[in-house]
């Protein structure tokens, strides 16, 4: 890999898929939609080049893209994305194979909303299998992992204040630390074996349970956790203040867990993860240092 495009750049995980990019000599072109001057984290980047544009278009896309091998595109990691996001992987893979470039799709857990975009993220990987890698995501956390209940507790209780139950504290999850999540699908794309193996799922740690992560969080912030289950009219009440996709997709957590425990795993080595007390321990140190 000589030059990679990074779609999405602003959000947690973009950025920190250029930044690992970057740190490891590869020359990065970021591309965000963000208007005005962009986000410190992608103006920090060495030697990186910045695009705005949109990513539902495959033109903006394969202009960003010009000299590029490898591009990189995640969706659905967080709950405020919406499902024209089918028609953004449309573009992006139609750039892909405009610029002869190879494609590494990040998928996140949040596409339950998204029927027919299950199949279409499958068409694109048929496509040009030989040269697209699909990965499906764990839950992800720490201080730029926004708009997630995962993240939604970590204020709250950065804040001292109790987190918030989301979905059943005793099945167990994978939940995997930003920079690792990063780290592992800038590995996977620079080996040439990864590519054509279909949808996988990456997952680093073994699956732990809600209430085990609440004891690691309630340990690190040396705030003790009352957690209770979101229903009723508190849900709805948020779903008011947040929209009402966002209530809809956590009324699916539990059901996200049991469909995960079937799929196929992608195990990244464990020197690359983070345990996740050190994790969590970093996620508070950092969103103090934004406050």
């Amino acid at each position: 890999m000589n030059k990679a495009l990074v779609i999405r750049a602003a959000s947690g995980l973009g950025s920190s898929i250029a930044e690992e990019l970057a740190s490891r000599g590869i020359a990065v072109t970021v591309m965000t939609t963000k208007e005005g001057k962009p986000k410190r984290r992608l103006t920090q980047l060495q030697d990186a080049t910045i695009m705005q544009g949109s990513r539902y278009s495959k033109e903006d896309i394969v202009r960003a893209g010009e000299g590029a091998d490898t591009i990189f595109f995640h969706a659905n990691t967080t709950y405020d994305e919406k499902a024209k996001v089918g028609e953004s992987l449309q573009a992006v893979a139609a750039a892909a194979g405009m610029l002869g470039a190879k494609l590494i799709i990040a998928d996140g857990r949040y596409r339950t909303l998204l029927p027919q975009y299950e199949q279409l993220l499958k068409d694109v990987h048929e496509i040009n299998a030989a040269s697209t890698i699909v990965v499906r995501l764990s839950e992800l956390y720490g201080a730029n992992a926004r708009n997630t209940p995962l993240h939604y507790s970590f204020k709250q209780i950065a804040k001292g204040n109790a987190g918030i139950e989301l979905g059943d504290m005793n099945v167990a999850g994978d939940y995997m630390y930003l920079p690792d999540a990063a780290r592992a699908i800038v590995d996977l794309a620079l080996q040439e074996e990864a590519y054509g193996k279909g949808i996988q799922r990456l997952t680093g740690m073994q699956p732990i349970s809600g209430s085990e992560l609440m004891g690691i969080m309630s340990c690190a912030s040396g705030v003790a956790l009352k957690a209770r289950r979101l229903s009723g009219w508190k849900l709805s009440l948020l779903g008011m203040i947040e929209g009402e996709e966002w209530t809809e997709r956590l009324k699916m957590v539990d059901q996200l867990a049991k469909d995960e425990a079937g799929e196929a795993r992608i195990d990244v080595l464990l020197a690359a993860i983070t345990p996740h007390d050190a994790a969590v321990r970093e996620t508070f140190a950092m969103l103090a240092k934004s406050r």
